[in-house]
């Protein structure tokens, strides 16, 4: 159910940021209306080559890989609250799997090929301040796997670029 909303919420709404899927409360007969082609097929890959411009205006590619490290990246936060009040404008995921579908609803006529990220949110301790008013830099925690929310499906064009996170094993922090 949790693909088929996001499908159904990037099929309606193509310019929908990452978790805006979410907060939609749809109907079973609505997302059930998605239809993939050949019926029930989902295309797994291993890999995912993300595009992004360097600070000094150049191109460059990171290559997201959940076969190995390489897969942890960045989103903007599409946070509602003040950037003066953010404590990072950033989200940071683990990319778990790496798949496309050839979908459409029953009212479309044409099928779309929709890339999907399926990921692992990263938090933030809430009781963790970091950044460069504190001179520490932030640190990041897996969800804790009872949170159903911690685990999701996003767009690949919501990432930023990959993120190169490093656990930090004294406070028991593991990625």
């Amino acid at each position: 159910a949790k693909l088929k909303i996001h499908l159904l919420s990037r099929i309606k709404n193509p310019k929908i940021g990452p978790c805006d899927d979410q907060e939609q409360n749809y109907l079973p007969s609505e997302y059930s209306a998605v239809t993939f082609r050949p019926a029930g097929t989902i295309y797994q890959h291993a890999t995912l080559n993300v595009n992004y411009t360097t600070y000094d205006v150049r191109r460059a590619q990171d290559c997201i890989n959940v076969n190995n490290q390489h897969r942890d990246v960045m989103l903007w936060s599409n946070d509602d609250t003040p950037p003066a009040e953010r404590t990072h404008p950033f989200w940071y995921a683990q990319v778990l799997a790496i798949f496309h579908v050839n979908a459409k609803t029953r009212q479309d006529s044409e099928y779309q090929r929709l890339p999907i990220l399926w990921i692992k949110w990263l938090c933030t301790p809430s009781d963790y301040i970091g950044g460069p008013p504190q001179n520490r830099l932030h640190m990041l925690g897996c969800t804790p796997d009872s949170n159903s929310s911690g685990y999701t499906f996003i767009n690949p064009d919501d990432v930023l670029r990959s993120a190169h996170l490093i656990p930090v094993f004294s406070e028991g922090i593991d990625l």
